[in-house]
């Protein structure tokens, strides 16, 4: 996770795609203000950014010593990874990258479109190794109500979502596994804060426009599933949906898959099954 200040100044819009209110704010946090402390200390705010692309907002907050904090979140609720740099050792701390709402909170409070502000509030732990939950810690909180900038991104429409049974969910962090060792099959996963994790898997050498059913058996153009019970326990579902790839195609200079899909998610264990819908998967082939 070693990053340095320049991470929370060149916010990626590629992978970011947001929309609430246009009335009168009704966030209780004080307007034009962002508090942090860290493990019960005051971290004085000089600097604040927010920014929007699409349905995705960042706010940051920055001392004048170094220290600073990122906080994206997606428009209904879905936050992504929170950075914290430290200005010194270790450099910098982050939250748990899978289910991080198990050891963070994170309340956007209210999006103001007509008036271009946000404001939140957060608490919880980060850590040295956002991977590995039994790492050194730190307890951050605070809250924020600031503008925002609207930034255009690169291409437009990116994004991964779905309902899992009615609730609908969108995707805030990444992941590629597999493509190694001269394979050309990989799986795309998407995820955010919640336990549940999205997968597409495709073959690079064999991307074709169509509508694809598939079963756990499938070896490309299929759909995965996981849920994150805790750090020890992973459940990998089984799968029988429909995958349907619109285009894959050059798009401002981007390699771009677009796709929708349906499936039914069978819990292995105990045979329980989960509903998928209405998903999308539009992302970059990087």
């Amino acid at each position: 996770m070693k990053k340095n200040v320049l991470v929370f100044m060149m916010l990626s819009v590629l992978f970011v795609s947001c929309n609430k209110d246009d009335g009168d704010s009704n966030s209780a946090v004080e307007e034009n203000s962002f508090t942090l402390t860290v493990d019960g200390e005051n971290v004085p705010i000089a600097t604040v950014i927010g920014q929007r692309s699409e349905d995705s907002f960042t706010a940051i907050g920055l001392a004048s010593d170094g220290r600073a904090i990122e906080l994206p979140f997606h428009r209904l609720g879905n936050y992504g990874q929170i950075d914290y740099l430290t200005g010194g050792t270790p450099l910098s701390y982050g939250s748990a990258v899978f289910f991080t709402d198990n050891t963070f909170s994170y309340t956007i409070l209210d999006i103001n479109e007509s008036a271009q502000t946000i404001s939140g509030e957060f608490s919880g732990l980060l850590y040295e190794d956002e991977f590995d939950v039994t790492s050194p810690t730190i307890t951050v909180s605070g809250s924020y109500n600031i503008p925002y900038t609207i930034v255009t991104p690169q291409v437009e429409n990116l994004e991964v979502s779905a309902t899992i049974d009615g609730t609908p969910w969108y995707s805030t962090k990444s992941a590629t596994t597999g493509g190694c060792c001269g394979s050309s099959i990989e799986t795309k996963w998407r995820y955010n804060e919640t336990p549940y994790e999205i997968g597409l898997t495709i073959d690079r050498n064999n991307l074709v426009e169509g509508t694809y059913g598939f079963n756990n058996g499938s070896a490309f153009n299929t759909m995965e599933f996981i849920e994150i019970i805790n750090a020890e326990e992973v459940v990998e579902y089984e799968t029988s949906g429909t995958l349907v790839i619109e285009s894959v195609g050059v798009e401002n200079g981007v390699n771009v898959l677009r796709a929708t899909y349906s499936f039914i998610a069978t819990n292995p264990v105990d045979n329980s099954q989960i509903a998928v819908n209405s998903g999308v998967f539009n992302i970059p082939l990087l």
